[in-house]
C-alpha cells in the first residue's frame, strides 16, 4: 500500500511539473487570467472581494508573501527576524521568513517599504533568491534581475507600462518550473 501511494504522489507530481511547464511555454498576455486561476488553485493567492486585480500594481509585501508561498514555507513559525519597522503586525511572521530566507532586501536598514509598489525588478530578485540564486555571488544584479529570470525562462520582457499584479502571477506560475541553481 505505502509503495502504490508513493508511486501514485509521484505519477501526481510528474503531471502537475508537465502541466505547468507546458502552460508556461505558451504564455500570452491573455493568459493573465489562466496563470491567476492556477495559483489559486494551488493554494498561493486567494483573490478578494474584486476578484484577482490583474490590472493592479502589487506592494512590496504581496510580492514578498508570494514568493514565500511558492517556496512552501508559508505556515511555518518564525521568531521575529526582520530589522523592518514598517512592518504591520499581521505581517511580521511572513516578512520574519521572507527574510531569514534571504528572499527579500529592504530598502534601508530599517525600511522594507511594505506598502510601497514591487517592480518588474522587486519581484524577479525575490524569485531569484527563492531559487538559490544571488545577488552576493554574482549570479545577476538586481537591475539585471528581469534580464536573468528571462533568461531562466522566468519571465519575458514586459509589452505594456509598469508591472502588474498579472505579471506578477504569470511570473510565479513560470517559476513553479524553473530550474534550481545548483
Amino acid at each position: 500500500m505505502k509503495l502504490l501511494k508513493k508511486i501514485f504522489a509521484a505519477a501526481l507530481a510528474v503531471i502537475t511539473a508537465a502541466g505547468t511547464v507546458c502552460t508556461a511555454l505558451a504564455y500570452s498576455p491573455d493568459s493573465s487570467s489562466r496563470d491567476a486561476d492556477v495559483l489559486y488553485t494551488l493554494g498561493l493567492i486567494q483573490g478578494s472581494e474584486s476578484g484577482y486585480e490583474l490590472a493592479r500594481t502589487p506592494t512590496r509585501a504581496e510580492a514578498a508573501i508570494l514568493t514565500l508561498r511558492l517556496t512552501g514555507l508559508e505556515g511555518k513559525k518564525a521568531a521575529k527576524t526582520h530589522p523592518f519597522t514598517d512592518v504591520p503586525a499581521w505581517a511580521d511572521n511572513y516578512i520574519s521568513l521572507a527574510y531569514s530566507e534571504g528572499i527579500i532586501n529592504g530598502v534601508s536598514g530599517r525600511e522594507m517599504n511594505f506598502s510601497a509598489a514591487a517592480s518588474e525588478k522587486d519581484f524577479a530578485a525575490m524569485l531569484l533568491r527563492a531559487l538559490g540564486y544571488s545577488e552576493g555571488s554574482g549570479d545577476y544584479s538586481w537591475a539585471g534581475a528581469p534580464a536573468f529570470a528571462e533568461r531562466m525562462g522566468i519571465c519575458k520582457a514586459l509589452q505594456g507600462e509598469g508591472f502588474t499584479r498579472a505579471d506578477m502571477f504569470a511570473m510565479a506560475r513560470s517559476a513553479l518550473s524553473a530550474r534550481l541553481k545548483g
